[in-house]
């Protein structure tokens, strides 16, 4: 049970393109459970012994990449925070210099970068308005 063995896994599928049944099993599930417990038996049937927390712990991790938790500093001139609590490391136009942009969740979804089946979430800047994607 490793997280590092599931982001061996992620990495390996990120590029494979699935078989007719697996889409066809993807596009069964209903639920980001539903889906998170495919790619766990996926990971199984390709020789890796991860759980559903580990893959969940790798994609948060992969997805968090190009998030930093905020310090007091940061949080200083912040009007109202965020419920995610991250930065990007990128500069925000909008904000003092040197801070980055705060990001809220759109509520915009589309098929994933991890095989298309774990969607990916679009976040808006709170300051200057621009967007990006990221997984759940």
């Amino acid at each position: 049970m490793s997280v590092e063995k599931a982001k061996e896994f992620l990495a390996a599928v990120k590029e494979k393109i699935p078989d007719e049944g697996l889409c066809e099993k993807a596009a069964a599930t209903k639920t980001g459970e539903e889906k998170i417990a495919l790619v766990v038996d996926m990971a199984h049937e390709m020789g890796y012994d991860v759980t559903e927390a580990d893959i969940r712990e790798a994609i948060t991790q992969v997805q968090q990449k190009d998030f930093v938790v905020m310090d007091d500093d940061m949080l200083e001139g912040v009007s109202g925070g965020t419920t995610r609590g991250a930065v990007d490391f990128a500069e925000c136009p909008k904000r003092k210099k040197g801070l980055g942009h705060i990001w809220d969740e759109t509520g915009n979804t589309r098929p994933g970068s991890i095989m298309g089946w774990i969607d990916d979430v679009e976040y808006k800047c709170k300051f200057c308005g621009i967007t990006k994607w990221g997984m759940f």
